[in-house]
């Protein structure tokens, strides 16, 4: 049954990412902060499916643990560059 929903994570987190990607291919010249966030989020969300996929595919526990974790460090980055963001002035 984990399986089941692993590949569903799978799908949701690619179907996510795709308008963060188109966000910032979009605005990447006009707001390039914004933009490296939106690009941010959407590695995020990929690494974070290739996590699910590995889960899927029943790769071996090392594999499944280093792709777990650089899914954990983008999602960092992302939230700092945020930060950063959110109290730069406007």
């Amino acid at each position: 049954m984990m399986v089941f929903w692993d590949a569903l994570s799978v799908m949701a987190l690619a179907a996510a990412s795709i308008p963060s990607m188109y966000f910032a291919a979009k605005i990447w010249t006009r707001q390039p902060e914004a933009a490296r966030l939106s690009a941010f989020l959407a590695a995020a969300f990929l690494v974070h499916g290739s996590y699910h996929l590995t889960v899927v595919l029943a790769a071996p526990r090392s594999a499944i643990l280093v792709i777990e974790s650089f899914s954990a460090i983008l999602i960092l980055v992302f939230a700092l560059l945020y930060w950063r963001e959110r109290e730069a002035p406007a």
